[in-house]
């Protein structure tokens, strides 16, 4: 990425000395439209009999909270009525994410025996960066739920924003765009993206032990803290956007904007629980200032 911003600034500057151009700022409001995903895979212990499998599943949804950015960047003009431009952006994204996990043992049908579910579970949880409950939602080795009296649980932090993500971006972009009608453009363009910091209010599960039976729990406290996302989330992708701009004088103009991101959002996800991938779709809407008009 480091070797494309270099290539787009020595470009630019050579378009700056050769041609007719604009230099401007913008700014504005952005949404994540990122899509439901679900997975699932089987697995056969083997040697068993009757046969006896083990179901994972998970759906992750990702509720939509306003974001921004900021942007600076030259448009020249081919020819009339033609421009090419050349954009640095700033994005935040930002949403929260929800999680379902199910897991389930089923009995096959072997030897005349009827199969079914053994068992099944299912858990909803607010975290950001996964699908999968974290390590230490399990219970410490060694440690199990009493049966004969109730567990108590309490929450800390701000239980209402659990799975809120926010995602900070740079990106680099090219965009040819074509003037239609007046001051109306439309344009086609992508570029690379890089992340620059990624952070979430995730869950931390901590299990305090019985009195009595000290192999036993006794309570379950829920901490909801700030956690770096940046080892979840991959650092560059490459996008595809198209824009619409209008202009309004000479000076100022609006233009809204569509961005389809082309890698996963996220990474170190087992890769039979990730062939349906999280990708990140993007709408702005924005105004825009040109320094210099012809």
């Amino acid at each position: 990425m480091k070797n494309s911003s270099v290539l787009l600034l020595l470009l630019l500057l050579c378009i700056a000395g050769h041609g007719q151009v604009r230099y401007f700022v913008q700014g504005g409001a952005n949404l994540g439209l990122l899509p439901t995903t679900e997975n699932g895979v089987l697995y056969t212990l083997q040697g068993s009999n009757p046969l006896t499998q083990m179901a994972l599943g998970t759906k992750s949804t990702f509720a939509k909270r306003p974001g921004g950015y900021l942007a600076g960047g030259i448009q020249y003009e081919v020819r009339p009525r033609l421009y090419l431009e050349g954009t640095l952006s700033f994005s935040l994204l930002r949403y929260r994410q929800q999680n379902e996990y199910h897991t389930a043992v089923l009995v096959g049908d072997i030897d005349g025996l009827p199969g079914g579910y053994r068992s099944r579970s299912m858990m909803t949880f607010y975290q950001a960066g996964s699908p999968l409950p974290p390590a230490d939602f399990n219970l410490p080795a060694g440690m199990s739920v009493p049966s004969d009296r109730v567990v108590q649980s309490a929450e800390h932090g701000k239980a209402n924003k659990a799975g809120l993500a926010q995602l900070l971006y740079a990106d680099l972009a090219f965009t040819v765009k074509y003037r239609f009608w007046q001051r109306s453009s439309i344009g086609l363009g992508g570029g690379l993206s890089g992340l620059l910091s990624g952070s979430a209010i995730n869950p931390r599960w901590a299990y305090k032990a019985s009195d009595a039976s000290p192999h036993e729990i006794s309570q379950v406290d829920v901490y909801y803290e700030k956690h770096g996302l940046r080892d979840n989330l991959n650092p560059v992708t490459v996008f595809l956007q198209g824009v619409l701009e209008q202009g309004l004088n000479d000076n100022w103009s609006v233009q809204g904007g569509f961005s389809l991101y082309l890698s996963p959002l996220y990474r170190n996800i087992p890769a039979e629980l990730n062939t349906d991938k999280t990708k990140i779709r993007l709408v702005t809407l924005g105004a825009r200032y040109y320094f210099s008009h012809k």
